[in-house]
């Protein structure tokens, strides 16, 4: 089978041009979409496992543990609420350098200081 795309013959195996595969620019679309539903199924499942596994983790690490810092002493929470508390904390922090938010202010920051020098 041969197609025409942009000018340029290509050969293309029937076998591998049938709309299943995805390989025919043809029948590309119409893949698409259901891989992007099974790559959603699957990410939601994933999520639904990592939500279980974090319920037996912290229904079987309910011992207090206090948290240190060098001289600053936490009080003692259980180590599940410390380990959720970090994810959280980090979770925060990669949303926070994922949106640029910290470029935008690094950004901001240059302008108020050039701003500062040409008044000056």
């Amino acid at each position: 089978m041969v197609s025409n795309r942009n000018g340029v013959l290509e050969r293309v195996q029937p076998f591998f041009a049938l709309c299943g595969f995805g390989i025919h620019p043809d029948c590309i679309e119409g893949v698409t979409g259901n891989m992007n539903k099974l790559m959603r199924l699957i990410a939601w499942i994933f999520l639904f496992l990592v939500f279980l596994a974090s319920i037996a983790f912290s229904f079987f690490n309910t011992v207090p543990v206090p948290l240190s810092f060098g001289f600053v002493v936490l009080s003692p929470q259980p180590l599940s609420l410390w380990v959720v508390l970090a994810f959280a904390a980090g979770g925060l922090l990669g949303l926070f350098l994922g949106f640029g938010l910290s470029g935008n202010w690094r950004s901001s920051k240059s302008l108020q200081h050039a701003a500062n020098r040409s008044e000056s």
